[in-house]
């Protein structure tokens, strides 16, 4: 049987999203690679930076 495995990195948190600010709860690469990883019946797995992320963006 054939194994693939989907690596994805995602962010999760607060995200621009039409136009405003929200928070997600799944990063909308995750979202995709879910379906993707149903279509072809793959193992999707995350990638986590080191460290956290900031979760607000802070005007220049």
């Amino acid at each position: 049987m054939r194994r693939v495995l989907l690596a994805y990195f995602s962010r999760t948190g607060e995200n621009y999203y039409y136009g405003g600010r929200t928070d997600l709860r799944a990063g909308n690469t995750e979202v995709l690679a879910d379906k993707i990883a149903d279509r072809i019946a793959a193992t999707p797995t995350a990638s986590r930076p080191p460290t956290p992320t900031r979760t607000t963006t802070t005007p220049p």
